[in-house]
């Protein structure tokens, strides 16, 4: 007796979920150039290096999707743009100079460190600092950090591929920053 009943809720609670739809996307009302600096910083040299052609590929779909033209920074200029401070307020000034035309800038600043093994596998935890702001109004940026656990099966998979593992969460979490982001300067 109490198993079909429990099937039954099994079933009519699957069914529910079916009709939950996905928040819209909030574009843009002016196709808007944003410079975009993603890069990943060494937990203990505090180099910079560019972050995996897959999460730079998932931001710039996040923007492209908003109405916004993403203009990414070369690769060549992000070390000498960033790693002189590892202060996020001096990298998005430093990204604000830098962004010739761009009325926005995006900095995803990424920080990968090995957790523990657990069953096997290996934790790592990628520490995300997203920042987005009007080019000339920094003091008007929304910033959103977070930690994004990943599990990897292999010891020889470093700081890289731990970020390049994250991308689906980083890519949900822009999304969000963006949306809250454009409402906000659409009210305003």
């Amino acid at each position: 007796m109490r198993r079909p009943l429990a099937l039954f809720l099994a079933s009519a609670a699957l069914l529910g979920t079916g009709c939950v739809k996905p928040r819209p996307v909030v574009s843009s009302p002016v196709a808007d150039q944003v410079a975009v600096a993603s890069f990943r910083t060494d937990f203990d040299s505090g180099q910079v290096s560019p972050a995996p052609e897959r999460l730079q590929d998932a931001l710039a779909a996040q923007l492209t999707a908003r109405n916004l033209e993403p203009a990414l920074v070369d690769d060549d200029q992000l070390a000498s743009l960033f790693s002189a401070g590892r202060n996020t307020r001096f990298r998005l000034a430093r990204l604000a100079e830098s962004a010739h035309g761009s009325p926005l800038v995006v900095l995803l600043e990424a920080e990968s460190a090995f957790y523990a093994q657990v069953a096997g596998r290996y934790r790592w935890t990628v520490a995300v600092t997203l920042s987005l702001a009007p080019q000339d109004d920094l003091d008007a940026a929304v910033t959103r950090s977070f930690e994004v656990p990943v599990f990897m099966q292999f010891y020889h998979q470093q700081e890289g591929a731990a970020l390049e593992e994250a991308t689906p969460s980083i890519e949900r979490q822009l999304g969000e920053v963006l949306d809250e982001f454009l409402t906000a300067r659409q009210q305003g």
